[in-house]
């Protein structure tokens, strides 16, 4: 299971680092945008015909002509941006008639965020004149008028003026109100009569705009020359158009997104059910270590890991066994002194491996007088802070050597436990993938794959509760889960704020979220253990019962016959992760010193002090191995040419350019 684990914090890793790829593409510049508006225009737009049609269902259908001539060489195409922050797109067609050059595809905008382009490709050399038929479906993502809406008809942000300006709309039922602003900021400057003029059927349904020229001005929110554009604000009677509920959250798609969240759960489900093999633990009391293992032995069988506390356990254990003994005169810094100059040959290979490395930057030193040569007696002294690379080489290569019971989990669950986190990456990507297909022009969003980073995080963190479900107490356990919940709501309320707005409703977003995480969540159930690690962690466990639920009144009679046994059950209970338990026992009880202890004024020795040190000691070897192999990461940057699209006080609209 060692490998799986590896794998695991791989996968987390390789999520980071995806992430970080995708950094870039979140932050894109509008310095571009700029530059090209304070530059020589590279188009002409000699007409601006559109024709609105607004729907019951609250959809607006767009009609747009836009005849272009171009002012330079060197282009490849004429682009139409459309303001994408909480509206929804689909449908999106181009057509220029006579050009047989002509071709499009719709993507998000390469220098501005917020947009998403239809480009126009061919034809564009210079002097060339076109009319580009431009059609496209709009959903807006807000109430933000009263049985109405505020639309902006002809867009803002383009940086050459708009002559020859016709808008046409087309109402469902009679007009109650109509309100129409044109300017830099579509809201703030109602229509002047020599402006725009404006004309209203008399069933109220049809409203007309025309004006010769819409001019390039200031923007004082974006510091640019754009052309000035129109906003219509209206409202029609109650009940002409759509609840909201209805066209905003049991949309179209809805079901079948709904559908697609259910079969995911459904199958996560089948597959914990399928390959979960349900067993009993049966834990068998001991009053010591089962077969006699080590610390680091019974640390790595009891989670699969081999971990610094267990490590640290190592040296009592070694002291406990007349191997060495530990000076705590210096608390910040204790000694070790070696009474071997090797273990045993029949110690295990972990053993030797991990005492050859406690003393592998020792130096020799006085430490008394033998009783029976009355002469200064030389040992292998090491200071905990001198415990650096060369002890965390070694302990790695010891960790490796450990024998343990394998494998861990059976098979058919951890094949479970994968295939849950791939539904789930699955669902979350290829959901707003195939619904992009709706916003035409080859348009695809393949950005659910950040999914991967929030589903290989929880199902890491799950595995880890799994695994040290056995040592970790139960606040713990219960931290770690909260920390999940934490990641997939943080991830989720992102998701629906900033990914994916032109494609799915935020309620259908919200579908999507949790069609994605239920499964991580249920995954984690389909691992279980092997019936031969049950086995011998039910012996671990027995003696785990025995250190935590063993009466104050027998331990007094057991340390009768063993003086000892505080010291020596001591490194068991740190890797058991119940030291607390074990203390509290003794709290009453005068203990004698330990045999390994060398100081003065003896006090019940306390394990946080050492294991306070190896553990400082690691970490500096371990910030010392990164630093060697520390690199750099790249990222990217661009831009582009051409002129950006920015909304006005509406909804839709956006501006024009060509690069």
């Amino acid at each position: 299971m060692k490998t799986f684990f590896k794998k695991a914090r791989y996968l987390l890793l390789a999520a980071v680092a995806f992430a970080v790829c995708l950094f870039p593409f979140f932050g894109k510049a509008e310095k571009s945008v700029s530059a090209s508006a304070a530059s020589a225009p590279v188009i002409e737009i000699q007409r601006f015909n559109a024709d609105i049609t607004v729907n019951k269902d609250r959809t607006i259908e767009v009609k747009e002509q836009i005849t272009v001539k171009f002012l330079q060489s060197g282009l490849t195409m004429f682009y139409h941006s459309l303001p994408i922050e909480g509206d929804r797109y689909y449908d999106i067609t181009a057509g220029c008639e006579g050009n047989s050059e002509f071709s499009y595809y719709v993507a998000t905008n390469p220098d501005v965020d917020g947009f998403l382009d239809i480009n126009c490709v061919g034809g564009v050399e210079k002097g060339r004149v076109w009319t580009y038929d431009i059609g496209y479906t709009m959903e807006i993502g807000a109430d933000d008028v009263k049985n109405g809406m505020r639309l902006d008809v002809v867009g803002f942000g383009s940086a050459v003026a708009l002559h020859n300006v016709a808008v046409r709309m087309h109402f469902p039922d009679a007009l109650q109100s109509e309100t129409v602003f044109v300017g830099k900021y579509g809201i703030d400057e109602p229509s002047a009569a020599n402006k725009v003029q404006k004309t209203l059927s008399a069933d109220k349904k049809t409203l007309t705009l025309q004006a010769e020229v819409l001019e390039l001005v200031y923007n004082d929110t974006y510091h640019e020359r754009m052309a000035e554009g129109i906003t219509v604000e209206f409202t029609l009677g109650k009940g002409v158009l759509d609840e909201y509920t209805k066209t905003r959250i049991f949309t179209k798609d809805m079901w079948k997104i709904v559908l697609g969240g259910v079969a995911v759960v459904a199958l996560a489900v089948g597959l914990v059910l399928l390959t979960r093999k349900k067993r009993e633990l049966i834990t068998v009391v001991n009053i010591k270590a089962p077969d006699d293992m080590d610390p680091l032995q019974m640390g790595k069988l009891l989670d699969g890991t081999a971990d610094t506390e267990d490590v640290t356990a190592m040296i009592y254990y070694f002291a406990d066994k007349g191997y060495l003994n530990i000076d705590l005169s210096d608390e910040d810094d204790p000694k070790l002194i070696s009474l071997a100059d090797e273990l045993p040959e029949g110690a295990p290979a972990h053993q030797k491996t991990l005492f050859k490395g406690l003393f592998a930057g020792a130096k020799w030193e006085e430490t008394g007088k033998t009783f029976e040569e009355e002469k200064p007696q030389r040992r292998l002294t090491i200071r905990v802070s001198q415990l650096v690379n060369r002890f965390f080489e070694y302990s790695k290569t010891a960790k490796r050597q450990v024998p343990t019971v394998k494998p861990m989990y059976e098979k058919k669950s951890v094949f479970g436990y994968v295939c849950g986190l791939v539904l789930a990456v699955l669902y979350g990507l290829l959901t707003p993938y195939f619904l992009s297909f709706n916003v035409g022009g080859g348009y695809r969003y393949a950005l659910g794959m950040i999914f991967l980073l929030p589903v290989a995080a929880i199902g890491v963190l799950g595995y880890l509760r799994e695994n040290y479900r056995y040592k970790w107490k139960r606040k713990k356990k219960l931290a770690i889960f909260l920390v999940e919940i934490l990641i997939a709501t943080l991830f989720s309320v992102l998701f629906i704020a900033f990914f994916a707005s032109y494609i799915m409703t935020g309620w259908e977003k919200a579908v999507v979220c949790a069609g994605t995480f239920l499964p991580v969540f249920i995954a984690c159930g389909a691992l279980s253990r092997t019936e031969k690690y049950l086995d011998a962690l039910g012996e671990i466990l027995g003696f785990k019962d025995f250190i935590v639920v063993t009466e104050e009144e027998k331990i007094k009679f057991m340390l009768e016959e063993n003086p000892q046994l505080y010291y020596k059950v001591l490194p068991y209970a740190q890797v058991l992760g119940v030291t607390d338990e074990w203390q509290e026992k003794f709290a009453k009880i005068t203990l004698e010193p330990p045999t390994w202890y060398v100081g003065v004024d003896f006090t019940l020795f306390d394990y946080l002090i050492l294991s306070r040190c190896i553990n400082r000691a690691f970490v500096s070897a371990l910030m010392s191995a990164v630093g060697k192999g520390a690199g750099s990461v790249v990222g990217r940057s661009g831009g582009g040419g051409g002129f950006g699209g920015f909304g006005g006080g509406g909804h839709g609209g956006g501006g024009f350019g060509a690069r």
